[in-house]
């Protein structure tokens, strides 16, 4: 059985697609820049705060990334003005993380999202006692997939590699599970398309939260 489940958040816990898009549009139209769908902030996530802001600035034609600092003040500016409903669990996922914690199971989360979003975000909709840990994008250690993260969590919840059960939607997020040397779950409903997360040969394909519950027995 499985003693700590590591979950990654944008597009594996909640769709925030909404959210990053109100935030991104509402900056890029008042830096005079096109704007995206939510489908291409799914696309433009994963590569931690730099990589993010940076896609998004590419592909509006900013390949300087000029804007940087102005367009991430007005993002968090926007985003701090989102209700909690702006961020969407996926069907299953609130179910599932209380069963888990009715067994007994760890919770946490590692995200490259900034660690001031990534808590309000958990935190308004499944309190403060949900998760153990909570690890965004602090600064103070390499993103993923760089395994840093999943060390800090392991050892701020007195757990082993072998006890451990990473789960998250992206390429990067398999990577990170392998560099650490960990059980890693590619999550089939979030924001990359099987054959994606296929090529990276996760240990497991999971097409419901549900599954998770099978792969903690």
């Amino acid at each position: 059985m499985k003693k700590i489940v590591i979950f990654d958040l944008d597009g594996t816990l909640f769709d925030t697609t909404g959210a990053m898009a109100a935030c991104g549009n509402h900056a890029l139209s008042l830096l005079g820049l096109p704007t995206f769908t939510p489908g291409d902030y799914a696309l433009f996530s994963g590569g931690g705060i730099e990589g993010y802001v940076n896609a998004i600035l590419e592909a509006a034609g900013d390949k300087e990334h000029r804007h940087f600092d102005a367009f991430w003040r007005t993002y968090l500016e926007k985003n701090a003005t989102l209700g909690k409903e702006a961020n969407v669990p996926y069907p299953h996922i609130p179910e599932v993380l209380a069963a888990l914690k009715e067994r007994g199971v760890c919770l946490s989360v590692l995200s490259n999202k900034d660690q001031a979003s990534c808590q309000q975000i958990v935190k308004d909709t499944f309190g403060e006692n949900t998760f153990s840990v909570i690890r965004g994008d602090r600064g103070d250690l390499p993103v993923k997939p760089h395994p840093a993260g999943v060390f800090d969590v392991l050892s701020r919840c007195g757990m082993k590699k072998e006890e451990a059960l990473y789960v998250g939607d992206t390429q990067v997020d398999i990577q990170t599970g392998k560099a650490a040397g960990i059980e890693t779950a590619a999550a089939l409903w979030g924001y990359r398309p099987r054959n994606v997360l296929e090529a990276e040969k996760p240990d497991h394909l999971i097409a419901s939260p549900l599954d998770i519950l099978e792969l903690c027995k």
